[in-house]
């Protein structure tokens, strides 16, 4: 049990669970809208995103819980190197409510992450975010992430 000083808020972390399908699914929704305003989940996204999350042993979900309210969600994964005999840590999601935003919650999940792929062994640790999104840029570089590479997506019909 955390140890919580007066006027403090209790920050815990909790894996997401099955039966969380609903919950997680609403905040998704606002993180995916928050980042892109015309964000419309396809039927293909609400009948897979979730359950792949869930489903794959290699890729882990947590909730970000303040007094134990859901406050936001964190996604990590293990990630075979394609060359090397390796694996590496990929964040590929932080999100935290508005409401509950400059509290530290964010910053607080990246080390509860690297935390934990440091007790795995792992020495590469990456993030992906947004082009352009330079409140997530100057999060992840108040963090110790540095820019590496950089990746570009073929623009179809979206």
């Amino acid at each position: 049990m955390d140890v919580v000083a007066p006027g403090e808020m209790a920050i815990t972390f909790s894996l997401i669970k099955q039966t969380d399908d609903l919950e997680f699914y609403k905040m998704a929704v606002r993180h995916f809208t928050g980042l892109n305003p015309k964000f419309v989940p396809k039927p293909e996204w609400k009948k897979h995103y979730f359950r792949s999350i869930i489903s794959d042993n290699k890729i882990y979900a947590y909730w970000i819980l303040v007094s134990g309210q859901p406050a936001g969600f964190f996604i990590y994964l293990l990630e075979q190197h394609p060359f090397y005999e390796r694996v590496d840590g990929v964040i590929r999601e932080v999100y935290v409510e508005p409401e509950y935003r400059r509290m530290g919650l964010a910053t607080k999940s990246i080390a509860f992450v690297v935390d934990k792929m440091n007790n795995l062994g792992i020495e590469r640790i990456f993030v992906d975010m947004i082009h352009g999104d330079k409140r997530a840029e100057n999060l992840w570089v108040k963090n110790s992430f540095l820019p590496f590479t950089q990746r570009h997506k073929l623009r179809k019909n979206e």
